[in-house]
């Protein structure tokens, strides 16, 4: 499954849908119907916040706290702060200003997913 930028389509299909009713695009009575269920169905799919880089000038994370830094060598790790530098479970360190920026970890993976066991019956995949 790919992910998509729901806003820019429904954007997209909004537009579509607001075209004048004489425009060439309009071919039969049935497409105002299509773009709105497009819109509905759409609108209703999950959505994922994919977590953005903060710079450190910005801001720090908690003293200990795990998380991904990206560093002046264009590579990324996982590392922690400890008020003083960075520093990885394997004991390497970086000092303040070898890191650029950092993110949260995202949540581990979890199996089964917490709605498995709640499927219909018969939409087993």
């Amino acid at each position: 499954m790919g992910l998509i930028n729901i806003d820019a389509l429904l954007n997209v299909l909004n537009q579509m849908y607001k075209k004048p009713k004489d425009s060439e695009d309009y071919m039969t009575i049935g497409y105002d119907h299509a773009i709105a269920d497009a819109i509905i169905t759409a609108s209703k799919q999950p959505t994922i916040e994919a977590p953005e880089w903060i710079s450190v000038k910005e801001n720090m994370p908690e003293v200990g706290e795990e998380v991904l830094i990206s560093t002046d060598t264009k590579m990324v790790f996982t590392a922690l702060f400890n008020s003083i530098c960075w520093e990885d479970d394997d004991g390497y360190t970086w000092n303040q200003d070898e890191v650029l920026a950092w993110m949260p970890l995202p949540e581990p993976y979890e199996y089964p997913p917490k709605d498995f066991m709640n499927q219909p019956e018969g939409s087993e995949k």
